[in-house]
C-alpha cells in the first residue's frame, strides 16, 4: 500500500483529512475517486472548496491540479455545485462576500497576509500587473482571521496559522474603471506544514465574481523589495521593510 502523499498534489493537511474519512492510502482514494473523497471530505469539513476537488482528480490522474483540462474542470465545478444545497447554510462562498458594487463606486473589506521565510516574502502576481499580497474579502458573519486562513487554504492549499495584526489600510483605487473604496486588515501569519514550494513560483488559484483562474505566486526577497519592486499597495512596502511591531495605520490614494 502506497501513502497518500506518494501522489501528485497531496501534502501532509490533505493526507490528515483523508485519513480522518477513512481514505488511508494511495490506492484507496485511486478506487474512491475524486468526487466520492470529496464527498466525504465535504461531510466532515464543510468549507472545503472545488480546489480540493481539483486536487484529488490531480492526484488520481497524476496531473498539477492548475493542470486539468477545462473539460474537466467545468465537469468537477457543476459537480460541487450540486452539493452546495446539501451542505449547512453557514457554508461560505464568494457570494457572501463583503463587495458591494454600483454602476460608479465599490466597496470591498479584503483581508491579506504577510507571510515571510528566510528573508523572502509570498505574493501573487496576477498577469500583467504587479505584485500584491495574498488574501480576498471577507464573507458575511466571518471573522477576518478566519477569512485569512480560508483564502491561503483556497488559493495555494496552503494551512496557516494566524500571528498578528499589522496593519490597517484605506485604499482607494480604480477597479478596471471604477472607483473603488477599500478597507483592509493586514495580518502577519506563517505557514503549518510544508504543502508549498519554499522558493521560487508556483500556480494556485484565485477567485473574483464566483469564478476562479489560474495565479502564480512567487517568493520575493525583501532586499527586491527595497530595490524598487513594485508591490501593492505601495504605502504599505515601508513598514514591512522596517517593522517595529506595532499595528499601523496608511492611506493609499491611487486614484
Amino acid at each position: 500500500m502506497s501513502d497518500l502523499t506518494s501522489l501528485t498534489n497531496i501534502g501532509k493537511e490533505l493526507e490528515r483529512k483523508l485519513k480522518a474519512v477513512g481514505i488511508d492510502t494511495a490506492e484507496k482514494l485511486i478506487e474512491t475517486g475524486s468526487k466520492g473523497a470529496f464527498f466525504k471530505l465535504k461531510e466532515t469539513y464543510p468549507n472545503v472548496c472545488l480546489v480540493h476537488l481539483y486536487t484529488l482528480e490531480g492526484a488520481i490522474s497524476n496531473t498539477e491540479y492548475n493542470a486539468l483540462s477545462e473539460d474537466k474542470k467545468k465537469e468537477l465545478k457543476k459537480f460541487s455545485d450540486s452539493l452546495r444545497g446539501n451542505q449547512n447554510k453557514g457554508e461560505i462562498t464568494m457570494k457572501n462576500d463583503i463587495l458591494f458594487k454600483e454602476d460608479n463606486f465599490i466597496f470591498s473589506y479584503r483581508v491579506a497576509g504577510l507571510l515571510i521565510q528566510n528573508n523572502k516574502i509570498l505574493l501573487q502576481k496576477p498577469k500583467g500587473d504587479d505584485y500584491s499580497l495574498i488574501g480576498g474579502h471577507v464573507s458575511r458573519f466571518e471573522v477576518s482571521e478566519d477569512t485569512l486562513k480560508r483564502e491561503f487554504m483556497e488559493e495555494i492549499h496552503a494551512e496557516i496559522a494566524v500571528d498578528s495584526l499589522f496593519a490597517v489600510g484605506e485604499t482607494f483605487w480604480r477597479w478596471g474603471k471604477t472607483p473603488c473604496h477599500q478597507i483592509g486588515l493586514y495580518y502577519k501569519v506563517h505557514l503549518i506544514g510544508n504543502d508549498i514550494p519554499l522558493e521560487g513560483s508556483f500556480w494556485g488559484m484565485e477567485g473574483h465574481d464566483d469564478r476562479r483562474y489560474d495565479m502564480k505566486y512567487c517568493w520575493v526577497s525583501l532586499d527586491e523589495l527595497r530595490n524598487g519592486v513594485k508591490m501593492y499597495p505601495l504605502e504599505l512596502v515601508p513598514y514591512i521593510l522596517n517593522d517595529k511591531n506595532e499595528v499601523v495605520h496608511f492611506v493609499s490614494r491611487q486614484i
